[in-house]
C-alpha cells in the first residue's frame, strides 16, 4: 500500500515536507564539506600555525592559572577555556571535516532503526 515500507509498516507524514528539494541541500552539504576539507588541509600542513597555535595556548593557560590562584575565575572564563579545547581538538588539529561528520544530526531521535 501507498505509504508503507515493508518490514517497517506504515510511514508518518514528510518529516521535511512535500516540497522539500533535497538536491540542494544535498549540494550544499557537499560544498561545506569540501570547505572544511580545504581548511583542515591548510591547517595540517602549516608548521608555522602550530607553532604560533602552542604559543598561544600556553600564554592562555598561564592566564587561566593567574586567575585560578587569585580566584578570579568567573563564566566567562571558563568558557574561553572551553572554546579553547574545542579549537584544540577540532580547527586547529584539523579535524573540522571529522567533527561535522560525527554531529548528531537527530537529538530527538525521530529517525530510529527499525528492530
Amino acid at each position: 500500500a501507498a505509504g508503507t515500507v515493508p518490514g517497517v509498516g506504515e510511514l508518518g507524514p514528510p518529516i521535511l515536507g512535500r516540497s522539500v528539494h533535497l538536491l540542494p541541500l544535498a549540494e550544499s552539504a557537499a560544498r561545506t564539506l569540501r570547505v572544511l576539507l580545504a581548511i583542515d588541509a591548510v591547517i595540517s600542513q602549516n608548521p608555522e600555525l602550530h607553532e604560533a597555535w602552542d604559543l598561544y595556548k600556553s600564554v592562555a593557560r598561564d592566564r587561566v592559572e593567574t586567575l585560578r590562584r587569585e580566584r578570579r575565575r568567573d563564566e566567562r572564563t571558563e568558557s574561553f577555556e572551553r572554546m579553547l579545547i574545542h579549537l584544540d581538538c577540532t580547527l586547529m588539529s584539523g579535524r573540522s571535516f571529522v567533527a561535522a561528520a560525527e554531529q548528531n544530526f537527530d537529538p530527538g531521535r525521530h529517525y530510529r532503526e527499525a528492530d
